[in-house]
């Protein structure tokens, strides 16, 4: 069985405090795994090798890792080339039209002993269970064939049994005290402990649990998508330490970051020190700071039911008496009016009206409880505390401060002077986990919904391909109409001849037809046509970034070669929204998309994929290692000089040094510089506003039907908005991290933060997925801090 170490037991009693836990065992890919698929089936003949398959138990859309271990009877005696096939169960995933069928080829070299191959696999559906089979030139080898995982249960009706993973707070721990034996279930472990969550989430009925993944660092992932389906990384400074030693998994661990990932170290002594032992370069704190004292508001604090907040002032109260007593005498005043410039974050829960002045400190893990002096003093303190009582929470700002963070790229680290180990440090742990908001859910990260699709899919659209030409095809009726009117009944009956009428007609109304369809087909053309949206965040220290590219394709005629991604790539398709509900899609008939092919230079989708004379829209998601970076740089005179650090020109740079003023130049080729022109703050944020309006992505085609404003038969039509609600109640957040933030310091606020710089350009030759495509109303954004 498995034996976890103390951390990890003193990690669920301080960290989870609200809601059932099911705690999952992390191996390479991390997080549960299926039963070992072992081929040939029992019995069968083994035609020169064995093969082993792990595939991820994974339930929600994301990437699902796949590893396959190829062992031969002896060695392979000559090169032999396979291809592992997983295809979606027909009668395990939903919606039932949403299948893949995936190829892996795999080489075996001759004399090889050992064939291992890791790849990571798309899913666009809720569920889990495939169908596997092995082929070797295209023949389907007898009995290396098998499925694995559950069939869909009745309870997929409703999305939130099925796709949990969005709505639960999944926390990755990286420790080296796990320890763990063969017998170890290879998903679930130590179900239902009975331990408690923090209530971080918009809705009361939201989430009722928390996963921990444990994971040692020799056991880390090598690809970022890995941890895609979880939520928080959790680590320690000497954890980061023994990670940073294997460099593809402390790589693959900085992706995911700044692709949108959270990290959160304890036992963190500052920030400056805990950003830059993950490779980043420390930035001002201040908005994430204002952000900690927003959220620990009364709404918050609240949350912690009365009774719990009594319980532990109960527990504490006979150990500071003492306490009590000193601080009346040394301190009648409230430590808020003796010291204000220290409050960090005050929060005041309110159970009846009491005198502030009247109320004396007891100081409980770091914070002081204020109560009334007559009743803090008096025998019948526990009797009045449970009927009517204010408390005041004051948090001071240490030397070393308890709580502290900052983004890089479009992730987020946080870190906290406060262990796994610390009991009583549910408070720091529940403000952590405040922070985290839309976060908490892979799909509101990524900003699409691969299964249902939405009304936003409009919003990215190519305008004027497969849209009816509306006013040429009047302008032929008009002809059609005055040459059969005036025209041919004029001749013909001035010759005589009104009887060609019944063959002039039908003549005419054939060629207007036909020039009509001709039109259509000639004027959307024959190639291939892509609209690309590409945001890149920039870390300017290191100069790696994260990048999310919405992309809409139209074919005159579909590609033979189908589209191609990134190996490394996150890639999900955009379906349109027909107006059918989460419960429509459910019993949707079972359907393959299309054939993916994966190797470790790309990922190909068929021309399924990209159908003639139809819009099919993708969102990807990519790590972007050594980018590039922007620098600001003042010569003696104090002229600045901005320079182009990346390998591509840029149209329009806007930058914001330490100071706070703002600089911009256009036009600015790759690794040239150029003097800055200063802008004043208004300025900056009207330049920065049209560097948005300019490529807004808002629908310019077409409106879809609105969907009913009341529904009586709580149907979902909207995924996304309804996870947004679960998770984030307080909050619209639709768009991904990436379109998010990118609007918030372009249009909303119309400021970037100091340090920091915001810049467009044509987007990158490697993102276009089909050849030889052509780009219309394409940008690329790129927004980070300056090197």
């Amino acid at each position: 069985m498995m034996r976890v170490g103390s951390k990890i037991v003193a990690l669920i009693v301080a960290l989870l405090v609200s809601a059932s836990v099911e705690v999952a065992l992390a191996r390479a890919p991390i997080g549960g795994q299926h039963p070992t698929i072992r081929l040939p089936t029992v019995g069968a003949t083994v035609q020169g090798f064995r093969c082993d398959i792990e595939i991820g138990n994974v339930q929600i859309a994301g990437y699902v890792p796949v590893e396959i271990t190829l062992k031969p009877v002896g060695t392979f005696t000559a090169d032999r080339r396979f291809v592992v096939r997983v295809v979606t169960n027909r009668d395990s995933q939903t919606p039932g039209q949403n299948g893949l069928a995936v190829n892996l080829p795999i080489i075996a070299d001759q004399g090889a002993r050992v064939v291992k191959v890791t790849r990571y696999i798309p899913k666009w559906s809720g569920g889990h269970a495939v169908d596997v089979s092995v082929l070797e030139n295209g023949r389907s080898l007898k009995d290396y064939a098998a499925s694995v995982g559950a069939r869909l249960t009745p309870a997929g009706y409703r999305y939130q049994e099925l796709l949990g993973d969005e709505l639960w707070l999944n926390w990755i721990l990286i420790d080296e005290s796990i320890v763990a034996d063969s017998t170890t279930p290879p998903d679930k472990y130590a179900a239902g402990l009975g331990f408690a969550a923090p209530v971080v989430l918009g809705s009361p009925t939201a989430t009722t649990r928390s996963w921990i993944s444990p994971i040692r660092t020799n056991d880390l992932p090598t690809d970022w998508r890995a941890y895609g389906n979880h939520d928080v990384v959790l680590l320690s400074p000497s954890a980061i330490e023994r990670v940073r030693a294997n460099g593809a998994a402390f790589a693959a661990l900085r992706d995911w970051v700044l692709g949108g990932g959270t990290i959160v170290v304890y036992e963190a002594d500052s920030l400056g020190p805990m950003v830059e032992s993950l490779g980043f370069t420390p930035t001002d704190a201040t908005t994430l700071t204002k952000t900690i004292g927003d959220i620990w508001s009364e709404k918050e604090a609240a949350s912690l039911t009365e009774s719990k907040q009594q319980l532990a002032l109960l527990r504490t109260l006979d150990r500071h008496i003492d306490d009590l007593k000193k601080a009346e005498a040394n301190n009648p005043l409230p430590a808020t009016q003796a010291d204000e410039s220290k409050l960090e974050i005050v929060t005041e829960l309110e159970y009846g009206v009491i005198d502030d002045s009247k109320l004396i400190p007891v100081k409980v893990n770091g914070y002081d409880y204020f109560f009334p002096t007559d009743v803090a003093t008096s025998e019948q303190f526990r009797n009045e505390m449970r009927n009517t009582f204010s408390v005041k929470v004051a948090k001071y700002n240490p030397a070393k401060p308890g709580i502290f963070g900052q983004s890089v790229g479009a992730g987020l680290l946080i870190g906290t002077t406060v262990g796994i180990n610390d009991a009583e440090s549910k408070f720091e742990w529940t403000l952590i986990s405040s922070l985290f908001g839309p976060r908490a859910s892979p799909m509101l990260r990524r900003g699409v919904d691969p299964l249902m699709g939405d009304r936003r899919f409009d919003r990215w659209m190519i305008p004027g391909v497969a849209q009816p030409p509306v006013y040429t095809f009047m302008g032929l009726l008009v002809g059609f109409v005055v040459l059969v009117g005036p025209v041919a009944y004029r001749k013909t009956s001035k010759s005589g001849r009104s009887y060609l009428m019944f063959l002039i007609a039908p003549v005419l109304a054939m060629l207007t037809t036909a020039a009509m369809f001709a039109y259509g087909i000639i004027s959307d053309g024959f190639g291939t046509i892509t609209r690309i949206r590409q945001i890149t965040f920039v870390d300017g220290g290191s100069g790696d970034g994260g990048e999310r590219i919405r992309s809409m394709y139209f074919a005159g005629v579909r590609p033979s070669d189908g589209i191609r991604f990134p190996a490394n790539a996150d890639v999900m398709w955009y379906p349109e929204s027909f107006g059918m509900s989460w419960q429509d899609h459910f019993s949707l008939p079972f359907q393959v998309l299309g054939e993916v092919t994966i190797d470790d230079k790309s990922q190909r989708f068929d021309s399924s994929f990209l159908p003639s004379r139809e819009q099919r829209q993708f969102v990807v998601h990519l790590p972007r290692r050594g980018i590039g970076s922007l620098s600001l740089i003042k010569a003696d005179d104090g002229t600045p000089q901005i320079e182009n650090g990346f390998t591509f020109p840029l149209r329009t740079t806007v930058v914001r040094d330490d100071d706070g003023e703002y600089w911009s130049v256009a036009d600015l080729a790759a690794g040239a510089s150029a003097t800055a022109e200063p802008v004043d703050v208004k300025g900056a944020a009207k330049r920065m506003g049209a560097i948005y309006n300019d490529y807004r992505p808002v629908s310019t085609t077409k409106q879809t039907t609105r969907q009913p404003t009341y529904n009586y038969n709580n149907q979902v039509y909207d995924l996304i908005l309804d996870v947004n609600k679960m998770v984030a109640a307080d909050t619209i957040f639709t768009d991904g991290i990436f379109e998010t933030d990118l609007q918030q310091r372009l249009q909303t606020s119309g400021e970037i933060p100091k340090g920091h710089f915001i810049a467009t350009s044509d987007v990158s030759e490697d993102v276009i997925a089909a050849e030889d495509a052509e780009t219309v109303e394409s940008v690329r954004y790129l927004y980070g801090t300056l090197r």
